[in-house]
């Protein structure tokens, strides 16, 4: 059995949420996520950068989150409600 930790189920939405909005920011991240505070997605971004899965460019307030996602990895996994590929 696979548990899934605090951190780990906050991944997945700060990733979908850098892809809808590259410009977003931690603090807009924590309003729309709103069982978790601003330094808890502040935490688990700096996770996910050590981890090299985000990089962010440019200033910081108006740079842009990029999602790095492995190269054997044939492309970025759907946006929430998106069709996959398959599908089309």
């Amino acid at each position: 059995i696979k548990v899934m930790t605090r951190d780990a189920a906050l991944s997945t939405p700060i990733f979908e949420l850098m892809r809808r909005n590259p410009a977003i920011t931690l603090r807009e991240m924590a309003d729309a996520l709103s069982d978790y505070t601003e330094d808890s997605v502040k935490h688990e971004v700096r996770r996910l950068r050590a981890e090299g899965l985000i990089r962010h460019t440019g200033s910081t307030r108006s740079g842009l989150w990029h999602v790095e996602f492995p190269r054997d990895s044939v492309e970025a996994p759907p946006l929430e409600g998106e069709p996959l590929a398959s599908d089309v």
